[in-house]
């Protein structure tokens, strides 16, 4: 998210529509739940980037006859890079003295992504945007600013082509944005996280926004009035931010709402002049936020993230904190970085001073980027800052995080994220020397599963160690997604006949609960999941293995409290479990799919001084599944 102040636009109230958006992001990191959609502000922004860059570079073609790519560059990088870095650097300090070692890793990553353009890339293979880790990242938000400087790379070439041509312009331009909004929605099932983070999947929000200007300029500007139907996009706007949630598949075709109606409300502010219906948007209130928006957003994740990560604060202190903070702190630096780096304000920068301190802030970032990370986050020096229990708590969440020291692939003990050519090869090979195998299915959960008996095979030998796990996270027969198998087993159905006398099927039980503040089981979706499993158990008898009891709790919250505190499980998260494995073993006894209870892989200490049984909120540690494998007969599973 940028400003374009130097732009100058016609009407203020544009620096009230961007006002709004960023309050609508500060609101989302916050608490989602006040705001469901506010992280469609960052498509407001980028519609009005293309709104003001489209005039920006028209407006150059009008007066030189060409677009100076260097000096367009130099203009762009300026309006952005200095104050990012600054606010990078300055949370550096706030995040080592609050940040966990591997957070802090993290974010010492993020550095040097933000001064190498690859942040965006760097969080999109690793955490998503709605994710629990999200929350642990000062810098996520720079995916944004990444994200308009690779389109700001790309967009005044596009000009240069095509100059005076502008029908040809338009068209070149509507021609990207159809392609961009094709293979977004088509990223929006298959790689949601590439989807969101990555210009091809965001370029035509931004295009929309140059075509909006160029449209307005030279069709509509002196033609048409639209001051009757500003409220109504508004209302639209709005209504996309309460409506809006993070299960939406976004951005896809039905982000076409909200960002369609930003370029008509954009249109309308521009070309009404008297409409006293949209005349607050110009209000000096609104005004203010708009010009230090761009800082504002810098600073308010920062804030955010180390506040919530320190746990000083309950939520109406921290609201307070942060939003009064941040406006602060985004208004020292709209003054003392943003506006001098532009030529404006109450001094002016000389260019040797401007090369110092981008050659100054760019170095520091790589500097402390490269040292956080290969320090692992400064970890002896937070653990010699920490209490033995701390300390231990923290060795303890370390370890548990390798789980997969369980795993003791084999020959024909194997798992693999998806169905492929060679695994049907390697399991068709199993079969002829073992005869059939046993095959776990489903998300992350099933990979702790599959996990737990291939670690139990391997302690007690079995006379057929043929156990094969197809699962990768977040796969359900009802959200089929790039790398999930659901389609191509049912496809398989004589080959799984062929190779397999079982197929166990396990996934998380939240996504089967309803998202509303009243309990309640998602019937559609488990009515989804049996039709499915009823599909495959005509091929290969299937179990539905329960939703396992889960304790709900953060880890960080262990690390805080040390080891020796005995962390109290959420109760209310367990008792829905329950119910939900009741009305799920009703639902099968009318099939004849088999059904486990998920309560019978309850492990009732969270952990121990000595062990950690968890190595997140739902999922099972190494330990932990040591421990089932000596409580559980897992025999009854491998047949």
């Amino acid at each position: 998210m940028t400003d374009h102040s130097t732009i100058r636009p016609q009407n203020h109230r544009l620096q009230g529509l961007r006002g709004i958006a960023v309050i609508a992001v500060l609101i989302f990191h916050l608490e989602p739940n006040w705001l469901p959609g506010g992280f469609l502000g960052v498509d407001v922004f980028f519609v009005l980037s293309g709104f003001l860059i489209g005039g920006m570079l028209c407006r150059s073609l009008q007066d030189h006859g060409r677009i100076n790519v260097l000096d367009f560059y130099k203009r762009r990088f300026t309006r952005i890079v200095p104050a990012a870095l600054v606010v990078a650097l300055l949370a550096f300090p706030l995040s080592y003295f609050v940040l966990l070692p591997s957070d802090m890793r993290d974010f010492s990553a993020s550095m040097v992504g933000a001064v190498t353009l690859t942040l965006n890339k760097m969080v999109a293979n690793n955490i998503g945007y709605f994710s629990p880790l999200a929350e642990t990242q000062p810098l996520l938000h720079y995916w944004s600013l990444i994200v308009e400087l690779h389109f700001y790379l790309l967009i005044p070439w596009i000009f240069s082509v095509f100059k005076h041509r502008t029908r040809w312009l338009i068209a070149s331009l509507l021609l990207l944005s159809v392609v961009s909004l094709l293979y977004s929605n088509y990223l929006s099932f298959e790689d949601p996280r590439n989807n969101y983070y990555l210009l091809p999947s965001r370029a035509w929000e931004l295009l929309l926004g140059v075509i909006t200007f160029i449209l307005f300029q030279t069709f509509f500007k002196n033609h048409f009035t639209y001051s009757s139907l500003g409220p109504l996009f508004l209302v639209i706007v709005l209504g996309c931010f309460l409506l809006f949630n993070p299960t939406v598949n976004h951005p896809s075709f039905i982000s076409l709402v909200p960002v369609l109606s930003s370029c008509f409300l954009i249109v309308c502010l521009m070309s009404q002049t008297e409409r006293a219906s949209m005349q607050w948007l110009g209000s000096p209130i609104f005004v203010f936020i708009g010009n230090i928006s761009f800082s504002l957003y810098l600073w308010h994740n920062v804030l955010v993230v180390i506040l919530k990560s320190s746990g000083a604060l309950d939520q109406i202190y921290l609201t307070l904190f942060v939003a009064l903070g941040s406006v602060l702190l985004a208004f020292i630096t709209w003054v003392l970085v943003e506006k001098p780096f532009m030529g404006q304000g109450m001094f002016s920068l000389s260019q040797m001073t401007v090369s110092t301190a981008y050659a100054a802030t760019l170095v520091s970032c790589i500097c402390l980027g490269v040292w956080g990370y290969f320090s692992l986050g400064f970890e002896s020096h937070w653990l010699a800052r920490q209490s033995a229990n701390v300390a231990r708590a923290y060795v303890l969440s370390s370890e548990a995080s390798e789980y997969e020291s369980v795993d003791h692939a084999s020959e024909c003990s194997f798992r693999e994220n998806q169905f492929t050519d060679d695994l049907k090869n390697r399991v068709e090979a199993c079969f002829t020397k073992y005869g059939k195998g046993t095959l776990v299915f489903g998300d992350s959960h099933a990979i702790g599963f599959w996990r737990l008996l291939n670690y139990s095979a391997s302690v007690t030998p079995l006379d057929s160690p043929f156990v094969v796990g197809i699962s990768r996270g977040g796969c359900k027969p009802y959200q089929e997604r790039q790398g999930c198998s659901y389609q191509r087993l049912i496809a398989e159905s004589e080959w799984l006949r062929q190779n397999f006398s079982h197929l166990t099927y396990v996934q998380a039980g939240s996504s089967l609960l309803g998202s509303d503040a009243e309990f309640r089981v998602h019937e559609k979706s488990i009515a989804k999941v049996l039709s499915y499993l009823k599909i495959l158990n005509q091929s290969v008898n299937v179990s539905w293995v329960g939703p396992r009891i889960e304790p709900n709790i953060n880890p960080r919250s262990f690390i805080a409290d040390g080891c020796d505190r005995k962390q109290a499980v959420d109760e209310d998260h367990q008792n829905k479990l329950i119910v939900l494995n009741k009305y799920l073993q009703k639902a099968v006894n009318d099939s004849d799919v088999s059904f486990v209870d998920g309560r019978g892989f309850d492990i009732p200490q969270y952990s121990s001084c000595e062990f950690l049984f968890w190595r997140d909120e739902n999922h099972w540690s190494a330990a932990g599944i040591h421990y089932l494998s000596e409580k559980i007969d897992t025999s009854r599973y491998l047949r």
